[in-house]
Parts: structure tokens; C-alpha cells; sequence
């Protein structure tokens, strides 16, 4: 509508004289505009630290809640700065990704423990809280790999796997179960029912269910058989468990841990040492123990081992009366452990039992 005041009054004095406002004279024909939707800004819920195998914080994954553009959550990346201490650099240039929880995934697996893998770090979390061993890789479905998940894992590992209830989950969890049994794990994929789409482990506990009924489910869980996609052939390597023994063992010059985990004695030859087994085990002192009453005096060491291929022997006490012989494998460890058969054996494992005590120093005390 036009408005125009001959006597150079202004609009707004025309409307009011005749009982109008401006809003009469000018109606909006577009629709009213919709309110404002609130901005919720996204802020880190949960901080995951990747650790080495001496549990050195390599990198975190960091938790975001709200995501962008609608979604639940997002996840970024760090990693210590190694220029200026106490600082962050946000990208993983250079860095070779990690199981989570690794340094407590090579504990259990030392241990004979069954290992859990999830989809994510916060079902880790989850099953840590009620007194699990578990791991998986960051990034989520898709992301692990032989080379920097599976490799950690052994021959003999027994391995439970809880993918998530979606497609994708179950394409990850068959793909993880899939390499593990290449390297001659022994796995069992649990789907658990009553999950909504894209439900988790965490989901699943959090909807009153107990450690207990998880573990019957896992009982029930039958070995996996590999899908039709053949499984990578594994390199003959030894499981991380062994790193520190090699090294160890290295230092003497005379024996060393062949694959799949048997000492070997180094036979020197014209074209230089050549290995030749002798026990398909490992063992070391790990303390000497003086006891005396005033009336006996006796000696004891503490020894533990690895069976091959990677399977962690407890630790034993053996009289010193009765260490040279190796009588005592039998009894301490039951009929795993062997030597192999022929002349002087016996001699090289005791000797290079004793001459890793004389390598790494093993500690002594009097009781």
C-alpha cells in the first residue's frame, strides 16, 4: 500500500490517524520464520589412551557428544607432542594404530585368559568394568588389520568377539574372526539378542543383564568357522610375548626362541650359527631364595616359561637340590613341556636357564 503525506507528515502519523499501525499497511506474505533451534556445542564425553606394550601413552581417541549434522557422537585423534611436552598434536601422522588396551590384553594373553574384542572403546571400557580382558581398534567397524590388531594375538589364544547389531557390526566381527583363526586363535562370535539396530555389548549389559548371563551365552557360543574368503597366510613370526626372551636369550650368543617358540641351542658351523632345538619351551629364573632356620640351610629359584607357541607357564619353585637334573619340568608344568630327545638337552636348558640369570640378574634374598 501506497502512503503519501501532501503536508510532508510521515507514514506512521497517517496510520495512527486513521487506527492503523504500520504492520495494517505493510502485511507480510511470507510465512512467519521458525524459531531458532538451540545450538548444542559438541564437547569431549570420553578420552581413550592407546598405550604400547610397556604402556607408554602413544595416542588418545577422543569421544565428542552431540556429532555434526544430527548425529549421536564423533571421534578425533591426538597424539603427544613430542616438541613441546604437556601439548597435543591432532592427527596420528607417523603412527602405527594400536589395540586398545594393549598393555592388559598382553597380560591376560600371558595368563591363558580369554580376550573380548568389540566394535569400540567404550564397550572395552564396559566389559573392563565387570572384570573382562577386552580390546578393539579405533575407527571404528572396518579398521582392523593383521598387521596392527591380529598380530598381537597367538597361536592357542582363546578369543571371544561381540559385534554390534547392525550389518557393518557383523561384517567386522566375521572379518576380525576370519584373521584370528589364520593365526590359529580359537574364537567364538556371540550375536546377542534383544538389541536394538546398531545395540552393542554396552547396550545389551545395560538393559539389566548380568557378567553371568553374558558368559553362559559365551559358553554356548560355538567355535568360528572361517567364512568363504580365505584367510591371509600368516608370516612363521613369534607372538609378541616372546619380544622380551629373544632379546634376552640374544645377549647370551648361544640360544635362541625359533618358531613356533622352541629354545634352540646355536650350533656354530662354517657358515655361521645354525639353531637346533632342544625343548619346546622357554624358562628363566626370576628370583633365588636363601632360606635358613639356623639349623638347615637350603636354596630354592623361582622359574617361569612359555610353551610353545606362546602359552605362559606358572611360575614354580624348584629346590636347588634338584634343579641340574630337570626332573622338576615335569612335575611343575605336567607332560606340555618336553625336551627334545638325545644327548645334552637336558644340560643346554639348564645352562641357558643359567646363563639368562647371569644376563638379566636375578634377584637374591635370604629369608
Amino acid at each position: 500500500m501506497l502512503v503519501h503525506c501532501f503536508a510532508g507528515c510521515r507514514p506512521e502519523d497517517v496510520a495512527q490517524a486513521v487506527g492503523l499501525t504500520m504492520a495494517h499497511l505493510y502485511p507480510n506474505s511470507a510465512p512467519p520464520l521458525p524459531e531458532p533451534v538451540p545450538q548444542v556445542r559438541s564437547r569431549v564425553v570420553a578420552t581413550y589412551d592407546y598405550r604400547d606394550a610397556d604402556g607408554r601413552l602413544v595416542y588418545q581417541v577422543l569421544r565428542r557428544e552431540p556429532g555434526p549434522k544430527g548425529r549421536k557422537k564423533t571421534f578425533g585423534v591426538r597424539r603427544p607432542n613430542p616438541d613441546r611436552p604437556g601439548k597435543w598434536v591432532p592427527n596420528l601422522d607417523g603412527i602405527d594404530p594400536l589395540p586398545y588396551r594393549l598393555p592388559e590384553l598382553l597380560a591376560a594373553l600371558r595368563r591363558g585368559e580369554t580376550v573380548y574384542v568389540t566394535e569400540g572403546e567404550k564397550d572395552v571400557d564396559t566389559l573392563a568394568g565387570i572384570g573382562l580382558v577386552a580390546t578393539c581398534n579405533h575407527g571404528g567397524a572396518g579398521k582392523w588389520t593383521s598387521e596392527h590388531h591380529s598380530r598381537w594375538f597367538g597361536i592357542g589364544a582363546e578369543v571371544v568377539i561381540f559385534p554390534d547389531n547392525d550389518d557393518v557390526g557383523r561384517e567386522h566381527g566375521r572379518k576380525v574372526a576370519d584373521q584370528l583363526v589364520g593365526r590359529g586363535c580359537r574364537v567364538r562370535v556371540v550375536e546377542l539378542l534383544d538389541l536394538p539396530s546398531k545395540g552393542d555389548v554396552s547396550d545389551w549389559l545395560a538393559a539389566e543383564h548380568n557378567r553371568e548371563e553374558l558368559m553362559a551365552l559365551v559358553e554356548q557360543a560355538p567355535s568360528w568357522a572361517p567364512t568363504g574368503e580365505p584367510a591371509p597366510v600368516q608370516p612363521q613370526t613369534l607372538p609378541p610375548i616372546y619380544d622380551e626372551w629373544i632379546a634376552q636369550l640374544a645377549k647370551t650368543g648361544r640360544y635362541s626362541v625359533e618358531w613356533p617358540g622352541y629354545l634352540s641351542h646355536l650350533k656354530q658351523t662354517r657358515d655361521g650359527p645354525v639353531p637346533v632345538r632342544i625343548a619346546n619351551f622357554v624358562a628363566r629364573a626370576t628370583a633365588e631364595t636363601t632360606r635358613d632356620d639356623g639349623a638347615e640351610r637350603c636354596m630354592t629359584f623361582d622359574i617361569d616359561g612359555i610353551l610353545a607357541p606362546g602359552i605362559l607357564l606358572p611360575a614354580y619353585s624348584v629346590p636347588a637340590k634338584d634343579f641340574a637334573v630337570m626332573g622338576w619340568v615335569s612335575g611343575a608344568w605336567g607332560l606340555g613341556p618336553s625336551l627334545e630327545p638325545g644327548r645334552g638337552a637336558a644340560d643346554r636348558v639348564r645352562h641357558s636357564i643359567q646363563m639368562l640369570a647371569q644376563v638379566t640378574g636375578v634377584p637374591k634374598r635370604t629369608v
